[in-house]
């Protein structure tokens, strides 16, 4: 059973203060029927990253 459906809402997310030097822009591509994926430099395995985004609503 796949435990990342995405939900709806409307809502915040207010964390304690982080500091970063680095930043990457990637696109989600297709990975398969049911998922897409990130493709991040060898770099990055074992850090932790976040993943956020906000969608427009069409007026």
């Amino acid at each position: 059973m796949a435990v990342n459906n995405i939900k709806k809402v409307d809502g915040k997310i207010i964390i304690s203060e982080k500091n970063f030097n680095r930043i990457i822009e990637k696109e989600v591509i297709k990975n398969n029927d049911t998922s897409g994926k990130i493709l991040l430099p060898k770099s990055l395995i074992n850090k932790k990253i976040f993943v956020c985004w906000y969608e427009e609503v069409e007026k």
